[in-house]
């Protein structure tokens, strides 16, 4: 993995991260990030949403992890709601700012903290860098299209998502984001200079391991339980493989969570479903050693960390053609991927790989041999990225 030879002494970043996170918890992939990245630059300030009062959780001896008061409900559309959280949010990451001599702020999501980090940014005279992810116009989309919002309601909504999403893009200094159509988009919307990088990924944490033996083949769902990330389709498919030898792990947490509870509990032909609930980020590559095949049947993405670490883990993926995924790599060569609110094709796939022992073996060899390839740039480009951009400012 590609390694940063010099340090950049002179970058003390801020992180508003639309991370949930409950009390005394560290949440991973951001905690991660932030404690590699503080090895390489002066100081990491990590903002995420949390439980409780204010609190600040040290990572490393140049990295914090400071909490906002306030628990993002999953329809962060409701104004009311979102207004509350970004006044909060605008009051935590203002403080941070003044007192710790930040010198670049970067936001994760143009809607749920992107504002608020382009307003201060501003008003402080500081880069601003937006880190796009995905596209969060068509996560409202797909999510309205399961809700009972009414349509004059769904319109407006979808009016402000792109109105906000439009004027951080434009207010941002630099775009990071993690693929084509991503990058295509913020051009279009006014991006003054555009990034293209993988996702974050640790690949001393997630590494392969020996598959335990003498159980169910083990099918692993790994994410929000919402209705764009097609949940509903895998237990659909779940119900046509209840005969099989097949179990369902699904671990996440999210506004589908009590539908699903009672259905696994109260349907005989889900009772091969296991739900979870939150994981913590730490023990997810137990997780992912435990699981036959990683699944991801994802109406729309950016790029699915999950996806990476299951690859990274020595895990078969399957998976729908969303985000970065298609460009990344080759149907039943490094993946296999499935047709998009497709149960049926799901199920069939599934069911291919369970009985496929060298199927399985050969996505997850030339998938760990991809991943272990892609995934170490990330910190040296958004270092590099912000290193520019602070001495641009003077």
């Amino acid at each position: 993995m590609p390694l940063i030879k010099e340090k950049s002494p002179h970058v003390r970043l801020c992180i508003v991260n639309p991370t949930r996170t409950t009390t005394n918890s560290v949440p991973g992939v951001i905690s991660d990030e932030a404690r590699e990245m503080a090895t390489k630059v002066a100081s990491v300030h990590v903002i995420v949403f949390g439980t409780g009062r204010p609190n600040v959780i040290k990572l490393s001896h140049n990295a914090l992890l400071h909490t906002v008061p306030f628990q993002m409900p999953e329809n962060h559309l409701r104004l009311p709601t979102f207004a509350i959280g970004q006044l909060r949010t605008f009051s935590i990451v203002l403080k941070v700012v003044l007192r710790s001599d930040v010198n670049l702020i970067r936001a994760d999501d143009p809607i749920l903290t992107g504002l608020v980090a382009a307003v201060i940014s501003k008003s402080c005279r500081l880069p601003f860098v937006l880190f796009l992810g995905g596209n969060p116009a068509e996560i409202a989309r797909v999510k309205l299209r399961f809700s009972n919002t009414r349509v004059v309601q769904r319109t407006l909504m979808l009016s402000l998502i792109r109105l906000l999403q439009r004027i951080v893009i434009r207010l941002s200094d630099l775009v990071i984001t993690v693929n084509e159509e991503l990058a295509a988009m913020s051009q279009q919307l006014g991006a003054k200079q555009v990034l293209i990088v993988e996702p974050y990924l640790d690949l001393r944490k997630f590494v392969p391991a020996a598959k335990p033996e003498g159980r169910r083949f083990r099918v692993m769902y790994v994410g929000r339980l919402e209705p764009e990330k097609g949940i509903l389709d895998l237990l659909a498919a779940a119900r046509s493989l209840a005969s099989e030898n097949i179990e369902f792990v699904i671990a996440g947490g999210g506004s589908l969570a009590p539908a699903l509870n009672f259905a696994t509990r109260s349907q005989a032909d889900l009772s091969k479903v296991r739900l979870l609930g939150p994981v913590n980020h730490d023990a997810m590559p137990e997780l992912y050693h435990q699981a036959d095949v990683v699944v991801l049947p994802s109406y729309t993405e950016g790029a699915p960390v999950a996806v990476f670490e299951a690859m990274a883990s020595g895990c078969p993926v399957v998976a729908t053609r969303v985000g970065n995924l298609p460009t990344l790599f080759r149907d039943e060569v490094e993946i296999m991927f499935v047709a998009t609110a497709d149960p049926q094709d799901l199920a069939s796939k599934l069911r291919t790989l369970c009985v496929n022992d060298n199927l399985r073996k050969e996505l997850v060899r030339n998938a760990w041999l991809k991943t272990s390839n892609l995934f170490g740039s990330y910190l040296e480009a958004h270092i590099k990225s912000y290193s520019r951009l602070i001495s641009a400012m003077g």
